[in-house]
């Protein structure tokens, strides 16, 4: 119950973020860091929490970006996460993240119970998909923090998935992140 109640709060006040300065210094302050670094991070914890470290595919190209840390974080975390919840224990999920024509492209994969067209269609920030198969629980909270936070970054995620196959979720991080070296 404490961390739904942990990712309401934040939820709130992505939400909150036009009108509250405060929050707005807090996730819109931009810092350097190392994406690679960061996202290796994140994966590798994420795995480990839920037991998974061998599952764990990562190929990511390094990045020195000027970004809020903070919302990165955020949705790299929930969108890791929910790729670990949503399969089993020894299907591999994938991690990437490369250079591309359009920004650093960062794609979270998995080989677990995928979507149908519907569940993709009715795919939106607090609507939870059918997940009882796995016995999972959630409210939807996490995909609306990672929808929300990535879009104070300038991107929007992207959705494939099939039943029972999986489900691959990208989105980019715009050049003008880059650190300019």
């Amino acid at each position: 119950m404490h961390k739904v109640i942990e990712k309401f709060i934040l939820y709130s006040n992505l939400l909150m973020i036009d009108l509250d300065e405060e929050l707005k210094k807090r996730f819109l302050t931009k810092t350097d860091f190392n994406l690679e670094e960061l996202i290796s991070k994140i994966a590798v914890t994420v795995s480990s929490e839920c037991n998974r470290n061998n599952d764990l595919v990562l190929e990511v190209e390094p990045l020195e970006v000027s970004l809020c840390e903070e919302l990165i974080s955020y949705a790299l975390t929930h969108l890791i996460d929910n790729a670990f919840k949503f399969s089993s224990e020894g299907a591999r999920v994938f991690v990437s993240g490369k250079n591309g024509a359009s920004g650093y492209e960062i794609t979270i994969a998995d080989t677990g119970i995928g979507m149908n067209k519907n569940q993709l269609k009715e795919l939106s920030a607090l609507k939870q998909v059918d997940r009882e198969k796995l016995n999972q629980s959630g409210n939807g909270l996490g995909l609306a923090i990672s929808f929300k936070s990535l879009e104070y970054l300038g991107s929007k995620i992207n959705f494939e998935s099939e039943l029972n196959k999986g489900t691959k979720v990208c989105f980019i991080i715009n050049s003008d992140m880059f650190k300019k070296i």
